[in-house]
């Protein structure tokens, strides 16, 4: 099993940033979550826009994106 990568790039245009993020991911984030990522990013980072993209490879485990009762607040959403 190859390991799994995480590969990230900002650009900015004068007030305007934009993050790329690409995942070796199934599957890309749900909506609640892609908005929540959009929030911390542009709070811990002044970026004004992001873009995930997934590689949709079978090797990595299965991302559980519905939450009935809201996006769980956890450790995965803390800047460090």
């Amino acid at each position: 099993m190859s390991s799994l990568r995480k590969v990230g790039l900002v650009l900015e245009a004068g007030e305007t940033r934009l993050a790329l993020v690409a995942l070796d991911v199934g599957r890309c984030f749900g909506p609640a979550s892609m908005a929540q990522l959009r929030e911390q990013a542009r709070r811990a980072g002044g970026i004004s826009y992001v873009l995930v993209v997934a590689s949709d490879t079978h090797s990595a485990p299965v991302i559980s994106d519905s939450y009935p009762r809201g996006v769980p607040a956890s450790a995965w959403w803390t800047t460090r």
